[in-house]
């Protein structure tokens, strides 16, 4: 066969690539059969149908390869083919006669004529070489039938000599026709031939030593022959195990190429798709990642996407961003890789029902972008990883802060914090701001200042809460004007603690449950702190001022008035052990007359928190009432210590700003 025509390099059928992928269908679809549910009988149909169409499509090809091609080498290939494997062939083909479903389908009668025309025309006996065997078998009985006395006659000698020659001749045809594994006459067994070739050598001994000699060996020849077509035949069936295993790798071969091109195709159709209603893409996301994590580069650099998965998270918690995770899912890991995708809008700022200009939004991004870029480097505080970040371009660019995801969970408002957890929080309060006093204050001095008066635009949502929150409660209405004077809430967060001659720090700005992770174990949130987020409410205040955030929000009043017992002596210790050899800056007195003037702002503050929370509570949840009530409970108290602040030691702002 040509080196053009056989790739494999093969010989024999074997090289024959059209003949072997068709039999390996044929093949394949066999040993399917074996595992399909007899009761599936759509499948075993289908599949039976499969198994006859490419049996019989292998032996069309080999049948045409016999009629189209003269007598030569390549052709052998084919016709011994079928010489040694025709009772198998015979016997499939009568196999799949006698499916029925298959009859209708397919003229399988067709291929056993043309079968058989072969088969008589290559390897059974002629009319002439019949003749030939008859006189053979004619000669050597009529030797056998002579006596020892008459084995001496002329008779005899010619009798022998004739039966010598013709055994010559039938040995020739039976080699011919390709009669190695049974003679032409199914009586006479190969044992019994060769007995007969030792007979007539025998009896040629003293008759004509000449023709002995080539009685024997055209018989040696013959046996010789009879071997070396079996050895053909086994090496035969060897080539083609092997070309089937080829033919299975190359099968193998285009489904993984093939494989490798719809994910090649799915993974571009994905980079292209947007985040969530960003202007975003997955793609974008994805470069990203490789040209600022190199962990990421190393882990998934070259790896294909397999899929991803984006979810808006934070739904009814943030108000300035979109948030989206992003699991990122590759073909040859099993590992996943998770960043959140953070995009500030203007989309909820009706919200807050007051004069933000549109701007509003993209200033408080571009202080988160700050922070993370200028100020977190400084810090050793649980925060999240930011891979990049990108400020808002008014009408050419979103601006987006790309970071870690941290796989933890958020503690419901209407849940209490416990002293653990407030107190960690507090430790790294504690870390935040010694570093931020340890560092040169021209990296954070006075570029955080804008987001004070955030507090003063606040004051129109507070006054419309209030009148319907506390209506019918002649005590607490008092502070109505209160409420709605935003100077009041600009002293209590921007001047006060410069009045206490307290040395500002930054502060987080608007640290609540919902951007505080905590780890979560069994599907219950644990007392371990993961990471303090959302840092777009930064701002310079007073050291005082988270705390006083998280404790007027985060957990019930009578926790937060046992943690105010020893809160501030806790926090000095924890803040003198950060500062080292510096001295801490701050007295207790300083620090609890900080921390009321919050409760003051925040009390009145966390009506609208509050409220808004309320509303966010699914009312299809059995506590939905409970919950509401733990939250209007938190607000009341609130007002209440604020109340007894404002007839105290506080008197005096309610008489400069409340009346």
């Amino acid at each position: 066969m040509p080196i053009m025509d056989n790739p494999d390099r093969l010989t024999g059928i074997a090289g024959d690539r059209k003949f072997i992928n068709a039999f390996y269908v044929y093949r394949k679809s066999k040993k399917d059969l074996k595992n399909i549910d007899n009761e599936d009988e759509t499948e075993r149909e289908k599949t039976e149908y499969i198994c006859c169409i490419y049996y019989l499509k292998a032996l069309h090809h080999v049948f045409s390869k016999i009629h189209e091609r003269s007598d030569g080498e390549d052709k052998s290939f084919y016709l011994d083919y079928l010489r040694w494997n025709q009772n198998i062939i015979r016997a499939k083909l009568n196999y799949f006669k006698n499916i029925p479903h298959l009859q209708e389908m397919i003229r399988i009668t067709e291929f056993e004529n043309d079968f058989k025309e072969i088969i008589e025309e290559n390897f059974q006996l002629t009319t002439e070489d019949k003749g030939i065997v008859n006189q053979y078998v004619h000669a050597y009985e009529c030797v056998q039938r002579f006596n020892e006395n008459e084995k001496s006659g002329k008779k005899y000698k010619l009798a022998v000599q004739h039966s010598g020659r013709l055994f010559i001749n039938y040995v020739n045809i039976l080699k011919i026709r390709g009669y190695t594994r049974e003679l032409d006459r199914h009586d006479v067994t190969f044992e019994d031939f060769r007995n007969e070739a030792k007979d007539l050598v025998k009896r040629l001994e003293d008759v004509d030593v000449h023709l002995k000699k080539d009685v024997q060996k055209a018989f040696e020849l013959f046996k010789d022959y009879r071997e070396f077509d079996d050895g053909c035949a086994k090496t035969n069936d060897e080539l083609i195990a092997r070309a089937l295993k080829l033919a299975h790798s190359r099968v193998i071969r285009r489904e993984e190429l093939k494989k490798t091109q719809e994910e090649t195709v799915k993974a571009l159709q994905l980079s292209k798709n947007k985040i969530g209603n960003t202007n975003f893409t997955v793609k974008f996301v994805l470069d990203c990642l490789k040209k600022n994590d190199k962990n990421f580069q190393e882990k998934f650099g070259n790896e294909k996407l397999k899929n991803v998965k984006i979810k808006k998270i934070g739904v009814g918690e943030g108000f300035l961003s979109h948030v989206y995770r992003c699991v990122f899912c590759f073909i040859d890991c099993t590992k996943e890789f998770a960043v959140i995708l953070k995009v500030p809008t203007s989309e909820y700022l009706d919200v807050f029902e007051c004069s933000l200009d549109d701007d509003f939004y993209a200033r408080l991004h571009q202080c988160e972008c700050d922070f993370y870029n200028d100020i977190a480097p400084l810090l050793d505080i649980a925060i999240p990883k930011v891979y990049d970040t990108y400020p808002v371009v008014k009408n050419k660019h979103q601006g987006y802060i790309l970071m870690e995801y941290v796989e933890g969970a958020v503690q419901k408002i209407s849940s209490n914090m416990n002293l653990n957890q407030i107190k960690q929080i507090v430790q790294q309060l504690a870390k935040f701001h010694a570093r931020i006093l340890l560092a040169d204050e021209k990296i954070w001095k006075g570029r955080f200042i804008e987001n004070q008066y955030i507090i003063g635009f606040l004051s129109k949502v507070v006054e419309k809460y209030f009148v319907t929150f506390f209506a019918g409660k002649d005590n607490l209405t008092k502070y109505s004007k209160l409420v709605k004077n935003p100077e009041f809430f600009h002293y209590l967060f921007c001047q006060s603690h410069f009045d206490l001659n307290v040395k500002p720090v930054l502060c987080h700005g608007d640290l609540w449950n919902s951007n505080i992770m905590w780890k979560v174990d069994n599907g219950q949130i644990t007392d371990e702190l993961l990471a303090i987020v959302d840092w777009q409410g930064l701002m310079e205040g007073s050291p005082m001022m988270d705390l006083t955030r998280l404790l007027a929000t985060g957990t019930s009043a009578k926790i937060r008035r046992h943690v105010e017992t020893f809160i501030f002596d806790y926090y000095l210790e924890l803040l003198a052990q950060e500062m080292g050899e510096v001295k801490v800056p701050y007295t207790k007195e300083q620090l609890e007359t900080c921390y009321f003037h919050g409760i003051l702002g925040y009390g009145f503050k966390f009506i609208f928190t509050g409220v808004l929370c309320m509303e966010e509570i699914d009312p299809n949840d059995p506590e939905v009432e409970l919950k509401r009530q733990i939250l209007k409970d938190r607000c009341t108290d609130l007002i209440e210590d604020a109340d007894k602040l404002f007839s105290g030691p506080f008197k005096h702002l309610y008489e400069k700003y409340g009346q």
